[in-house]
């Protein structure tokens, strides 16, 4: 949105500026969510062996 505003201002220099945060979002974006599908959902389903977590393990048990 802002980089479409600094187009139709005319302000190039914005536009380029912006074009390459958006790009380099995208990229880190697609390598937290390759991490997440890769690892830390992987170690976080296996914390307690039933796909919950350590903390939702101990809620659980408080409630009995």
């Amino acid at each position: 949105m802002v980089r479409t505003f600094a187009s139709l201002l005319g302000d190039n220099s914005a536009v380029a500026t912006l074009q390459r945060t958006l790009n380099e979002e995208a990229e880190a974006d697609k390598q937290l969510t390759g991490l997440a599908e890769s690892i830390i959902n992987v170690e976080a389903s296996g914390a307690n062996g039933n796909g919950a977590s350590k903390r939702t393990a101990k809620k659980t048990s408080r409630r009995r």
